[in-house]
């Protein structure tokens, strides 16, 4: 199939054929061989790398998820190639510019994609190379916000500018509201509402960041339990996204028992939700984690769960409240056979194993009808509520169940 993303590269300002001239054509094979090198190990084997001419590559990298993806692996491509190398004992010293065309939405063809590629591949070069450039100016404009969020993040932090919204959950048996997701969303003082598609990632890969913003999440939600507790406002529990960095923080359990204490909360009114890979990565640690949470009644919930990674031995012994099936799976019910039958296979099993199951993503009346009669328990989507602010929240927490 058609790749969904085009990459052509210029490699670098000081190109081969100036190395053919000043240190020989050895060094100048050896420093494509190397670039080349580079360039394979930040993609998948099931990418292309291929040598375009001269000192130009191009990249067909297939099945991105976001463009917020193609951005982060561009700028992962420009900082590899940029290290600096020693080549036959010359010190060499690469500046890629790096262009990027959208299948879909830039061409259709591979030769429309090329030409377009190589247009943004000269934006970059005349940004001054050593960075990377859309074809599509917006996206262009997006990326340079995503590197200026990456630096203001840690500030937002500080300065109050970020906000909790709540998407409830609901049981299929009766649609009364079972939780709370918390989101997180930033209320940039210049761009208005930031989503966190946009900053979440690039606070993943930064420790600095992320486990800063992932305790004042688990703050703020308390916070708001504690506020709707005092007005009164029937409570659910809260359930709050864990990155896999945030769960391997050996405080994460004591930040998490201090909220309670600092509201004077129960544990049964605060969740977790994590990934496959928090547990895969350290099956003993992720287990010493939730019978900690769950002695003081915390629960912990599987997110995103596609059957997968996480075989169903290793999900038998750990101590989990729900597996939340991923929405990709959920979107596709009614599309695709096979996805059909992966949801109902994971409901039953889970059901066997004595978890709840929640399908998350659900947006139309054929899917709730599907899920209800393979038995899942709970569901969370557009079809009953978008996320919104806590003030919007408390009349549905009043109602207490969502109209049939």
């Amino acid at each position: 199939s058609p790749p969904k993303f085009t990459y052509k590269s210029c490699t670098s300002e000081l190109n081969p054929p100036q190395i053919n001239d000043t240190l020989g054509h050895r060094v100048g094979d050896l420093l494509l061989c190397e670039v080349a090198n580079r360039l394979k190990i930040c993609v998948r084997e099931s990418d292309l790398v291929a040598r375009f001419g001269g000192d130009e590559f191009v990249m067909l990298i297939s099945d991105a998820a976001t463009v917020n993806d193609v951005g982060q692996l561009a700028a992962k491509i420009v900082e590899s190639v940029g290290q600096p190398c020693k080549l036959d004992g010359h010190d060499i010293e690469v500046r890629p510019s790096l262009g990027i065309a959208l299948y879909g939405r830039d061409g259709q063809d591979i030769e429309t994609l090329l030409k377009h590629a190589d247009a943004a591949m000269y934006e970059a070069k005349a940004a001054g190379r050593g960075t990377f450039r859309f074809y599509d100016e917006t996206l262009n404009r997006i990326a340079v916000l995503q590197s200026e969020l990456a630096l203001h993040l840690q500030r937002a932090i500080v300065d109050g500018e970020l906000r909790l919204h709540f998407q409830p959950q609901a049981a299929l048996d009766n649609f009364r509201v079972t939780g709370l997701e918390a989101l997180v969303r930033w209320e940039h003082p210049e761009h208005g509402l930031i989503f966190p598609d946009n900053f979440l990632s690039l606070a993943e890969e930064d420790s600095l960041l992320i486990l800063p913003l992932g305790y004042w999440v688990i703050d703020a939600a308390c916070h708001q339990l504690a506020t709707w507790k005092a007005q009164d406002v029937p409570l659910v529990p809260i359930y709050i996204n864990v990155s896999t960095r945030q769960f391997r923080d050996a405080n994460l359990v004591n930040r998490i028992f201090a909220a309670l204490d600092k509201y004077s909360l129960p544990g049964e009114l605060l969740g977790i939700e994590i990934t496959e890979n928090c547990i895969t990565d350290d099956p003993d640690q992720a287990m010493a984690q939730m019978m900690a949470l769950r002695a003081r009644g915390v629960q912990v919930t599987i997110d995103d769960f596609k059957s997968g990674f996480l075989n169903f031995g290793l999900l038998s012994e750990l101590h989990i409240r729900a597996i939340m099936i991923d929405r990709s799976l959920i979107g596709n019910i009614h599309n695709h056979h096979n996805d059909a039958i992966i949801v109902d296979s994971i409901i039953t099993l889970a059901h066997k194993l004595g978890f709840r199951v929640l399908a998350e993503g659900v947006e139309t009346r054929e899917q709730v009808l599907h899920l209800k009669l393979a038995g899942c328990d709970e569901v969370q989507g557009y079809f009953f509520q978008r996320p919104a602010p806590a003030n919007e929240i408390e009349s549905m927490l009043h109602q207490g169940e969502f109209e049939k």
